[in-house]
């Protein structure tokens, strides 16, 4: 019986040798970072506690997440080769680690360049929600949520256009609002401002057919259908001059006829 026990135990002394052997070996203990600007680098974000790379020393909030990719300053993330994209044996798109990549036939992530719909940064990743401003075309573009670029469409107070480019520096007329629009050099949309001829007011659409007060010239106009104003004319008993402000308190049209303080002539 004693020789059985002492053999029994050797036995398991041994399977217990052999099951600490066959444990896996996790990259914690192999993969270490000194701050996340290095890990970024490296092509590491997102690290949760307990996966490759995760340490609390990175992880400042204490949320059990490290190295968050939102804080990653523009450029800094380099994605990192891995198996996934070894397997690229032609040009395609590739998704890693939550974000969409363009491999080109040498199997590098296409970068600062549009592929169809979608622009591909610095970083290789695929912008969404987002400007970006593409130095060839020398223009600003929206990408929205699923990464294609906004056309014909507002973004906040900025115009995309057919081609996907923000409008600068030019009138455009949006179709759903059937109203011209000027947009500034930044890009912004005019309001309560003349661009030439034209009022543009508090929405940013150009007046027409209508009466508008101008507080910075404390003057009445009136903008024709056409959106101009009018000038030398009569506007029922309302006579614009050849400045375009409503008369008051004058004698109008060649002397003939005299308006009031309200600007009304009265036959």
């Amino acid at each position: 019986m004693m020789k059985k026990t002492v053999l029994f135990k050797a036995g398991l002394a041994s399977f217990s040798a052999l099951m600490m052997l066959a444990q896996p070996t996790f990259a914690n203990d192999t993969i270490h970072f000194s701050n996340c600007t290095e890990a970024w680098e490296n092509g590491y974000s997102d690290i949760h506690r307990g996966e490759p790379g995760y340490s609390s020393r990175l992880d400042k909030d204490g949320d059990g997440v490290a190295c968050e990719r939102s804080k990653a300053p523009r450029g800094v993330f380099k994605p990192r080769q891995s198996s996934l994209q070894n397997r690229v044996s032609s040009s395609g798109w590739v998704k890693q680690d939550g974000y969409w990549y363009y491999y080109s036939d040498n199997g590098n992530p296409v970068t600062n360049s549009w592929k169809g719909d979608y622009y591909l940064k610095s970083d290789g990743t695929m912008a969404q929600s987002e400007w970006i401003y593409d130095s060839y075309y020398k223009g600003w573009y929206y990408l929205k949520s699923d990464g294609s670029y906004a056309r014909n469409t507002w973004i906040g107070s900025y115009y995309l256009k057919l081609n996907g480019k923000m409008a600068q520096s030019e009138w455009i007329y949006d179709s759903s609002y059937q109203a011209w629009y000027y947009l500034k050099s930044d890009g912004s949309y005019a309001q309560n401002a003349w661009q030439g001829a034209f009022y543009l007011k508090a929405n940013g659409k150009m007046a027409q057919g209508e009466w508008i007060y101008d507080f910075s010239y404390q003057s009445w106009y009136y903008l024709k259908s056409d959106g101009s104003y009018a000038r030398n004319t009569w506007q029922g008993n309302y006579y614009l001059k050849s400045d375009g402000k409503m008369a008051k308190n004058e004698r109008v049209d060649g002397g003939r006829y005299y308006v009031d303080g309200s600007g009304l002539w009265k036959p």
